[in-house]
């Protein structure tokens, strides 16, 4: 009897270890279903949180290629519409912005040259007559009176021969209205031009009676 007795007590400790073993078993496979369902709905989230940001940023690039292709549409019509005298003003005010840079490339040949000597000989002539004395210009035009022009005024004329882009600085100088007629950086560089504009009001001035 007490045999058969304890085979029952290990059949039953057998079964409920076999329970308990099957109990742990689920629990751990609930435990990885649960992880891998976790770890899966988290990379869903994360792909779907990617592509609303993806998303987010094209539309902001669309938007801002749109506003930039809108505002230079607006510029081009307005840029349409002007008139001759809006775009000669235009340019005039882009040629002085840029002038104190393209007199300073076109006298940069100048740095090469050490020194200017001038020597004044009027005077001299052996009959003790007072000779004019003359100054040729680069493209041969002569100018007499000495007593015109004084030494610095004359440097200044001399050195500004050497440039050869002379004729193209001095057209630009003529579009913006600085000199006139047949005047040069020469002339606006020792005053001459402000001179002569000087003159020129004084003449337009209505007389007093």
């Amino acid at each position: 009897v007490n045999k058969h007795r304890e085979v029952a007590i290990a059949e039953k400790e057998k079964a409920v270890s076999l329970v308990r073993a099957l109990r742990t078993a689920e629990e751990k496979s609930v435990a990885v279903t649960g992880a891998a369902d976790a770890e899966k709905l988290a990379a869903k989230d994360l792909a779907e949180a990617r592509k609303i940001t993806a998303e987010a940023e094209a539309n902001a690039i669309r938007e801002e290629l749109s506003a930039k292709a809108e505002g230079q549409q607006r510029i081009n019509e307005a840029a349409n519409i002007l008139s001759d005298e809006q775009i000669s003003m235009q340019v005039k005010l882009n040629i002085v912005e840029q002038l104190s840079e393209i007199i300073s490339e076109s006298v940069k040949p100048m740095e090469n040259i050490k020194d200017i000597k001038i020597v004044d000989v009027s005077g001299l002539a052996i009959d003790g007559s007072s000779k004019t004395e003359t100054v040729s210009s680069g493209d041969g035009e002569t100018n007499g009176g000495g007593t015109e022009r004084d030494l610095v005024d004359r440097a200044v004329t001399g050195a500004l021969r050497y440039r050869a882009q002379a004729p193209v600085l001095d057209s630009l100088l003529k579009e913006v209205g600085l000199i006139s007629g047949d005047e040069s950086l020469a002339d606006l560089a020792t005053g001459r031009t402000m001179e002569s504009l000087i003159q020129t009001k004084k003449k337009k001035k209505p007389t007093e009676g």
